[in-house]
């Protein structure tokens, strides 16, 4: 298996999963960003660069299928889900 690959299977197997992963990390992004999603900036914290996250996940000229766990997060995310992953609303007092 590739190192980005497994990269993104270590994200975890559902769209939860991705989203508690990122959570614990400590890593947000941006809605609609290919380049500073939290996808992206997940794997640009473990080295990656050149990033690009879409249907397709592309570092430099390696292009690896998303998985699908992680194409939902993405979509979820992008319309409005798991709002504490958006780095570019505030924080919320509790």
């Amino acid at each position: 298996m590739s190192r980005l690959l497994q990269a993104l299977s270590d994200l975890g197997n559902t769209m939860d999963a991705v989203a508690a992963t990122l959570r614990t990390k400590g890593i947000k992004g941006r809605r609609r960003s290919t380049c500073s999603c939290p996808v992206a900036k997940y794997l640009l914290s473990l080295g990656f660069v050149g990033v690009t996250v879409g249907d397709e996940v592309w570092v430099g000229d390696t292009m690896q299928r998303t998985p699908e766990a992680v194409c939902e997060f993405i979509a979820t995310f992008d319309g409005g889900g798991y709002p504490d992953l958006d780095a570019e609303l505030p924080i919320q007092s509790r």
